[in-house]
């Protein structure tokens, strides 16, 4: 069995249907037929892959592998590129048959992000993609350091400088580092974030779970002790 089942979640899984995704991919090949080297057509085709992949498409996942591959030969410099190369390398290991290339592929992967922090450490985006992938990740991967410094400084950020994160965002950060703070026993203080993260889109499916998961720490906590 898969030891990672939740990995996929690194591309935030909300990738368009079927047919919609080949008619973007369709067009944005046309378009790169025409303009091999442009950097902004490579990373929208890697990136439309990597969502597609994280729905479990396979091939998605090798299409998207290349056009990140692509755009990284031709501006190495590029550190949300090489951070989307990390995801996508937890996802072939996601689909790999044998556990040994499994566990290979998951542990490049994270080398790939842990590249691309180093490279750029005050991106959003880069800090994002690595710490949404390793929060998932099982215990022995040894990735909890990581994950918490990354969630932390990404609320920090949502607080001071909500413009550079977008809506999805904001709400997955602030799930979880909610779910964090619980783990290290800090409810009241997982309880102000999910209910911070609620008020970016109260319709959300992120802020169902919050309330769910406020509700759920509510009840489990002794009486005044999570208010």
């Amino acid at each position: 069995m898969w030891f990672l089942p939740a990995v996929l979640l690194a591309g935030v899984v909300c990738g368009a249907s079927p047919s919609k995704y080949a008619d973007r991919l369709e067009a944005l090949q046309a378009q790169l037929e025409t303009n091999p080297t442009n950097k902004t057509l490579l990373f929208q085709l890697g990136d439309l892959c990597f969502d597609e992949g994280g729905n479990g498409n396979h091939q998605a996942v090798l299409l998207a592998e290349q056009y990140f591959t692509r755009l990284l030969a031709l501006d190495a410099s590029d550190a949300r590129a090489q951070a989307m190369l990390g995801s996508i390398f937890t996802m072939k290991g996601r689909d790999a048959i044998w556990p040994a290339t499994r566990l290979s592929l998951v542990r490049e992967g994270n080398e790939k992000m842990d590249t691309a922090v180093i490279m750029a450490p005050h991106d959003p985006l880069v800090r994002f993609t690595r710490a949404f992938n390793n929060f998932h990740m099982p215990m022995f991967m040894n990735r909890d350091k990581t994950v918490k410094a990354d969630f932390a400084w990404l609320w920090q950020q949502v607080q001071t400088r909500p413009a550079t994160l977008n809506e999805d965002m904001k709400l997955k950060i602030a799930l979880c580092q909610g779910a964090l703070l619980k783990r290290q026993h800090q409810n009241a203080a997982a309880i102000a974030v999910w209910q911070a993260g609620i008020a970016f889109n109260p319709e959300s499916p992120e802020a169902k779970e919050m309330r769910e998961q406020i509700a759920e720490t509510k009840r489990t906590e002794p009486t005044g002790k999570a208010e």
